[in-house]
């Protein structure tokens, strides 16, 4: 009679980012897991609980040949409960790594502390609010601050983009929206949108971001361009912490 055993503690130790992160590369896991063997060693461990205890699901970037990695049901019931459960979409599931490749690019300057991914605070917003794909929690001279992060690799209706820039700034949860994109061309489309109806309430409060690498191997998010208040800047420039 075959006997399936429950994962040991040393494994679930590697599932459990995935509940807070919903989806990470090999790398940027074995890195949140402070493990400190050599990346074979740790892709094999990874490999054994995707293939052997199922406990796993993965896919390949298409751009970069990346590994990603995510619970699957069996791997969230041992780290979530089941109504917490971090699900994927097989349709949006490249825009979800890239906002989880996003986030932690963001946690890297020191201006920003903490993060919220979209999957960990959607209860706690009425259904009919826009929600964020992340929020970003920094602090510049005393002072905190929020960003509402969205990332749009393609191009959504009118009056949907219209709808969540609507949401975003009536919730004085956000001081900040930033938009943050790939094509030069869906950026201006963007805000043209925005602006010929909103273009008071948006001043100083919605930023745009632009890396045309950001779904290629030699991707910089130091490379990265904002649009604000009339003029471009580079990412670091904005978000100086000693500015």
């Amino acid at each position: 009679m075959y006997i399936e055993h429950p994962p040991s503690m040393a494994q679930i130790h590697f599932l459990r980012p995935l509940k807070k992160w919903r989806i990470l590369s090999l790398k940027d896991l074995k890195n949140e897991c402070h493990d400190t063997s050599s990346f074979s060693s740790f892709t094999r461990r990874i490999y054994r609980l995707e293939k052997d205890k199922n406990l796993l699901e993965s896919f390949i970037d298409p751009y970069t040949k990346e590994k990603y990695v995510f619970l699957s049901q069996k791997g969230a019931s041992y780290v979530s409960e089941k109504s917490d459960s971090p699900s994927l979409s097989p349709q949006t599931i490249i825009h979800d790594a890239k906002v989880s490749k996003l986030t932690r690019a963001f946690l890297k300057l020191e201006l920003f502390r903490h993060h919220s991914l979209e999957h960990e605070y959607k209860q706690q917003l009425f259904t009919n609010k826009a929600r964020a794909d992340a929020i970003l929690t920094g602090k510049k001279k005393k002072r905190d601050f929020q960003i509402a992060l969205e990332l749009e690799l393609t191009r959504k209706a009118k009056p949907r983009i219209k709808n969540k820039i609507i949401e975003h700034l009536i919730n004085n949860r956000f001081d900040y929206i930033l938009y943050y994109f790939q094509d030069e061309s869906l950026l201006k489309a963007y805000k043209r949108i925005i602006e010929e109806e909103y273009e008071i309430k948006t001043q100083n409060r919605v930023l745009y971001a632009l890396n045309a690498k950001l779904m290629l191997k030699d991707f910089k998010f130091d490379e990265t361009i904002i649009y604000a208040t009339g003029k471009t800047q580079n990412i670091l420039e904005v978000f100086d912490v000693s500015g």
